[in-house]
Order: structure tokens, then sequence, then C-alpha cells
């Protein structure tokens, strides 16, 4: 079982993608500074790599503790006008949200593969995934009956004529980023 404790682990993770499961840059296993044992500490694409990873962090963050302060409150988690169910199921998704995002950020800065592309081309997969999930959710309300905001909710921001609702300006604003940091992570690993 020691075989799985420290530098051996990641050694062993690290023969397991060597072999071409996972496919990355290959790693100097003679340098023990980095992320994690056995982990090369140079990173590719410099600056434009350190770009993407401040970016998808952001919109890791967006996606996942965002709606945590969002939602933890009486207009969503304890609205009375919901039922129970709904507010169950809210707190579900909340909570499910805040793991993936745990797991992004760990994808991007701590993994084995945060020095490398295939952890930040796995976080920017989550983040995608929960901003399709919202997108599909608003353009699917009138399938299910849903509702941007309740009356007891969030109101839409007004600016003069325009009414703009939270959630929509914050998603599309965070889907904007993310693709402004794969796009980063994109030059990079077309340069590696």
């Amino acid at each position: 079982m020691s075989i799985l404790v420290g530098p051996r682990l990641w050694s062993l993770v690290a023969s397991f993608v060597n072999k071409k499961y996972i496919s990355y840059r290959p790693v100097d296993f003679a340098n023990q500074a980095g992320y994690a044992p056995g982990i090369k500490s140079e990173r590719p694409g410099g600056s434009v790599f350190i770009t993407a990873q401040i970016l998808l962090t952001v919109v890791t963050l967006g996606y996942s503790l965002v709606p945590a302060i969002a939602d933890f409150n009486a207009t969503h988690a304890t609205n009375p006008l919901w039922t129970p169910h709904a507010r169950f199921h809210v707190v579900w998704q909340v909570m499910s949200y805040l793991c993936f995002g745990l797991m992004g950020l760990y994808f991007i800065w701590a993994s084995p593969f945060a020095a490398h592309s295939t952890g930040m081309w796995i976080a920017a997969a989550l983040a995608a995934s929960a901003y399709i999930g919202f997108f599909s959710a608003s353009f699917g309300k009138s399938i299910y009956g849903g509702a941007q905001y309740d009356s007891n909710g969030v109101p839409p921001i007004r600016l003069g004529a325009l009414e703009l609702d939270v959630n929509w300006t914050v998603f599309t604003v965070m889907a904007v980023v993310w693709l402004v940091g794969v796009y980063c992570l994109s030059t990079v690993a077309a340069g590696a």
C-alpha cells in the first residue's frame, strides 16, 4: 500500500499516462520541482498559459462559487414560495457545482497535469458543461414552464428602457471569458 503514497503515486499515474492512455507533452521525471512530485515546473506557452489558467479560474468560480452565494438565501434555497422539493433540487445543484468547481480548480492549479494543457482542457470541459446546462434551461423554459426569476427573487437590472436578467448577464460574460480562455489554451496547445 505504500506505493500509493507521495512521489510514487505521481510516478505511477505518470507512467499510466505515458503509455498513451492520456496524451500530453513528455515530463522530465528527474526534475522534482513542480506542482506535484515528478512534474516539470516549466509551463508551455508562458504568459498565455497563465492567462488561460486565470481566465478558466474566473469561469470556474462563475459557475460554482457565484451561484452558491446568490442561491443560498431567500431568493432560492429558502424561498417560501418554492416547494420543499424544488428547494432540495437547488441545494443539490449548487452543492454539485461547488464540487465540480473544486475539481476544476484542482485540474487548473494543483493536479499532476496542471503544468500541461490536459488539466486545463478538463477544467474547460467542466465549465462548458455548466454553462451549456444554464443556457439549455433558459432556452427550454417554455417546455417545462420555467422562468428566469420569481416575483420574490432577484429582479432584472433596469438600465433605462433596457432590462437585463442578472443570470443571463453574468453567465453570458462568463461564456465570453470561457471562449477567450479556451482560445488562449488552444494557442498554447498548437505551439506544443
